[in-house]
């Protein structure tokens, strides 16, 4: 996930209703909770640390786009000029445009400024935004793309934004702060749900609440001689070799996810992408 790679917090949830939840009617539920755990964190290593949710985390936007020159601005403003500088940046068609220290002018919007900030990775959900040390009300903003955090009008106010600046030297509960808690990732989907469901039950059966499981060899057929009646089972150190289990359900989940086997999403790094929000680490 880039610069914010967060681990998993929240186990994945299984669905106990289907066919291959076949555990023993006495499993307890410590034991399910434990390889529901194991099964969670395995699949999402497995499919590139993509999906979530992660744990949360906070972060301090600042608007860097905008804010980016300032300073070499200034030794040519004329003395005693208190306004807000012009800056230039070039929009996503390759026009040259000026931009405010107040806020970034977006060419989709029809009427003020569309206040947003990009929160780097998928968000998976917004927990919090604070201002000043207040809860933002959530009927305030909205979340575009699983990334831009927007603000909307809220009854006919049209000067709704987000802060330009902050005091990073204070926590997020005091005045001139602002803080965005959210965490990470893609949305399970269902073939997500039944692989952690089957991985986890495959677990519970063949560890028997111990360590040290095997993977499914018993469907890892390769080879059948009818006359002789002669077996031969794909190698399992080879299977995990390929980032398989031996699981249908699972591998098949595996490989449509993450078909090339990355260790986590592809990111591009350029000297013109815009800073990251600083991540708040409860330092004061």
């Amino acid at each position: 996930m880039g610069a914010l790679d967060s681990q998993l917090c929240n186990v994945w949830p299984i669905n106990t209703t289907v066919g291959c939840w076949d555990i023993p009617p006495d499993t307890p539920q410590a034991t399910i909770d434990l390889w529901q755990r194991v099964a969670s964190d395995y699949l999402w290593a497995m499919t590139g640390r993509r999906l979530g949710p992660s744990c949360a985390i906070t972060v301090r936007p600042c608007r860097k786009r905008c804010m980016d020159g300032w300073a070499g601005f200034l030794t040519f403003w004329p003395a005693g000029y208190n306004g807000s500088p012009w800056i230039p940046y070039v929009d996503r068609n390759g026009d040259m445009r000026n931009a405010t220290l107040c806020g970034c002018v977006q060419d989709c919007h029809c009427g003020p400024e569309l206040c947003q900030i990009e929160l780097p990775n998928p968000v998976y959900d917004i927990i919090e935004v604070s201002v000043d040390g207040l809860v933002v009300p959530s009927s305030t903003y909205a979340l575009y793309d699983a990334r831009y955090l927007t603000r909307i009008t809220d009854a006919g106010d049209e000067t709704l934004c987000w802060p330009s600046c902050q005091d990073l030297s204070k926590s997020p509960s005091f005045p001139d702060t602002f803080a965005v808690t959210y965490r990470t990732g893609l949305q399970l989907s269902g073939l997500a749900i039944m692989a952690v469901t089957e991985l986890t039950a495959h677990f519970i059966r063949g560890c028997s609440g111990g360590c040290g499981c095997g993977v499914g060899t018993q469907k890892n057929l390769s080879r059948l001689s009818r006359q002789g009646v002669d077996l031969e089972f794909a190698d399992p150190q080879q299977l995990f070799d390929d980032g398989r289990t031996g699981i249908e359900l699972v591998d098949f989940f595996i490989k449509s996810m993450n078909p090339y086997g990355l260790g986590s999403q592809l990111r591009v790094l350029s000297p013109d992408a815009p800073k990251l929000p600083k991540i708040w680490g409860g330092v004061v």
